[in-house]
């Protein structure tokens, strides 16, 4: 038990659940009382069914869980990146406005032969 395959499990429970109501149905005519067999059947169905009821409802629980976990950390990712690109575009500004600086020096006092400047 425990961190079996819910496929697995489903299927186990679900095969074992059919032939217990194959039991309860065959050749009861109408009025006559369940035999305590048939009725124990009746009842280890019902168990079985509320323990994987039980076992979903942990691994629902689980997964919503790490569901609200993941998505704390993309709003994180993207604030964060909101505010790189934010930066990025400053620095684009900022380098524009340098590289343009530069070739005006450049072209005003052609220092060594250097105008323009080499900023990539």
């Amino acid at each position: 038990k425990g961190s079996r395959d819910m496929q697995d499990g489903t299927h186990r429970h679900g095969s074992r659940a059919s032939r217990h109501v194959d039991a309860a149905e065959n050749g009861q005519p109408e009025g006559e009382s369940v035999p305590l067999h048939q009725y124990r059947i009746a009842v280890q169905r019902g168990d079985d069914l509320r323990e994987l009821v039980e076992e979903q409802q942990a691994e629902l629980s689980r997964l919503h869980q790490q569901l609200s976990f993941q998505s704390k950390v993309l709003l994180t990712l993207r604030n964060s990146t909101e505010r790189r690109s934010v930066d990025v575009q400053r620095f684009r500004e900022q380098g524009e406005a340098l590289r343009t600086m530069e070739r005006r020096t450049g072209e005003s006092c052609n220092v060594g032969g250097t105008a323009g400047g080499h900023m990539a």
